[in-house]
C-alpha cells in the first residue's frame, strides 16, 4: 500500500518570529542521539501498511540542513531510498554546503526545498532570517552544481514593511532562477510566536488585506505566465514536478510521521508523538512508545476533512461530498453563504463552491470557520 514517510528534525539556529513549528535552538549536542531515536522509531513503526517501501520521503523541520549528513544517513539506513519515488529535504541558505548536498544526493535524496522566503534583504531581516539574498541565490546555484534536478523554494508575502514592488521583484528573480517548484505563503499570525505578541500589542505594521490579496494575485499571474501550474492554494510547479508527498496529504494517502511532534495516519487512526525532543529521545532509547495520543477518523470527520482539502486544491462539488447523514447541509450552506457575501468564496451555476483570491490568502482561517461546529 502506498504511504509517505515524514521525518521531523526540530533543530534551528534561531527561532523565526513567525514560526509556530516545533523547533529548538542550541541543541547540536542532541543531534546524534536524536538520529538514533529516529532510526529506532522507524523500525518500531515498520509494521502493517508501513512495512512496505514508502512512496515518498520528506524530511522537514526545523532546519534539516544544519543536521550533519552523517546523522541523516544514519537514521535512514534501513529505508530503501533508491526505490522511493521522491525524497525531499528542507534546507536554509545559511546552512547549506556542497559537501552536505553531495552526501545526501549519494544516499538517495533527490529533491531539495529551500526556505528562501524573500529576495529582498530588508524583508529577510524583518522575518528574522539568517541568510542574505546573495546566499539565497547562491544556494540554488549550489544545489544545481551538486546535481539536484528537482528544486523547490518557499516565498512569503504579506510581511511587515513589504511593498508590492518588493514582492514583484522577488517573484521575477525566482522565475529567473528556473526552479521546478515554488510555494507561496501569506504571513499568518500564529499563537506562541513573537509576531503574534507584537500584533496583539499593535506593534506590527502589516499590509492591508486588499494589498495582501493583490500580492497573491500577482504571484499566481507571474508564476503561471512563467510556466508554473497552480495545483494547490500555495503551490506551483512546472510540468511533472508537483510535490508527490504533499499531494498524498491532500488525497488522504496514509503517512508515517517520525520524530518529535510528528503525526501519522494509517487510513483510520491519526497518531501524534510527544513534542519535546528530549522526551522523544529518552522514550525511544528506553523502549517506550513515543506516541502521545490518537484519534479515530470516523466517516463524519473523513467527509469534513475531504471537504476542506477539496477547497484547498480547487472546486468543491458539494453534491458529491456532503451527505445529510454526515454533515448538516443547512449549516454548511449557511456558512458558505456568509463567506460568499464577504467575498471569500463563490458558487458556480451548479452549486459548487471555491475560494476566491481573497479567500485563498486567508484559507486556513476560512476553512477553520467553515469546519467549526459541523462535526
Amino acid at each position: 500500500m502506498k504511504y509517505g514517510l515524514y521525518i521531523h528534525l526540530p533543530f534551528c539556529r534561531r527561532k523565526c518570529p513567525y514560526c509556530s513549528f516545533m523547533s529548538i535552538t542550541h541543541a547540536e549536542a542532541m543531534m546524534e542521539s536524536y538520529a538514533d531515536a529516529v532510526f529506532t522509531e522507524i523500525n518500531l513503526r515498520s509494521t502493517g501498511i508501513f512495512s512496505d517501501i514508502p512512496q515518498t520521503l520528506y524530511i522537514g523541520g526545523g532546519t534539516p540542513s544544519m543536521v550533519p549528513a552523517s546523522c541523516i544517513e544514519r537514521m535512514l539506513r534501513d529505508v530503501p531510498l533508491r526505490d522511493t519515488a521522491e525524497c525531499s529535504v528542507e534546507a536554509n541558505p545559511d546552512s547549506l554546503s556542497e559537501m552536505w548536498l553531495e552526501r545526501l544526493l549519494r544516499i538517495g535524496i533527490n529533491r531539495i526545498s529551500i526556505g528562501i522566503q524573500s529576495l529582498d534583504d530588508a524583508i529577510l531581516s524583518q522575518l528574522g532570517r539568517l541568510h542574505t539574498v546573495r546566499q539565497a541565490v547562491g544556494s540554488v546555484a549550489m544545489a544545481r552544481r551538486t546535481g539536484f534536478r528537482n528544486l523547490s523554494v518557499d516565498l512569503m508575502f504579506g510581511v511587515p514593511g513589504q511593498t508590492m514592488h518588493m514582492w514583484e521583484d522577488s517573484l521575477k528573480r525566482i522565475c529567473e532562477l528556473e526552479v521546478e517548484h515554488v510555494s507561496c505563503y501569506s504571513l499568518s499570525m500564529e499563537e506562541d510566536t513573537r509576531f503574534y505578541t507584537l500584533a496583539l500589542e499593535d506593534k506590527l505594521s502589516l499590509p492591508d488585506p486588499e494589498e495582501t490579496s493583490d500580492m497573491y494575485l500577482l504571484a499566481t499571474d507571474t508564476l503561471t505566465s512563467n510556466g508554473f501550474s497552480q495545483y494547490e492554494i500555495s503551490n506551483f510547479a512546472r510540468p511533472e514536478f508537483e510535490c508527490i508527498h504533499n499531494r498524498g496529504y491532500w488525497n488522504f494517502t496514509p503517512y508515517l510521521g517520525i520524530g518529535a511532534s510528528a503525526h501519522s495516519f494509517d487510513g483510520d487512526i491519526r497518531r501524534w508523538n510527544v513534542s519535546d525532543p528530549a522526551e522523544y529521545v529518552e522514550r525511544c532509547a528506553s523502549g517506550i512508545d513515543p506516541v502521545l495520543g490518537f484519534e479515530v477518523i470516523d466517516s463524519r470527520k473523513r467527509v469534513l476533512e475531504q471537504l476542506m482539502l477539496s477547497l484547498r486544491v480547487g472546486v468543491l462539488k458539494v453534491s458529491d461530498i456532503i451527505s445529510d447523514t454526515l454533515i448538516d447541509r443547512h449549516a454548511f450552506n449557511e456558512k458558505v453563504d456568509m463567506m460568499v457575501k464577504s467575498g471569500f468564496m463563490e458558487r458556480d451555476c451548479g452549486g459548487n463552491v471555491r475560494l476566491t483570491v481573497s479567500g485563498k490568502v486567508i484559507a486556513d482561517e476560512i476553512l477553520s470557520e467553515i469546519a467549526a461546529d459541523l462535526y
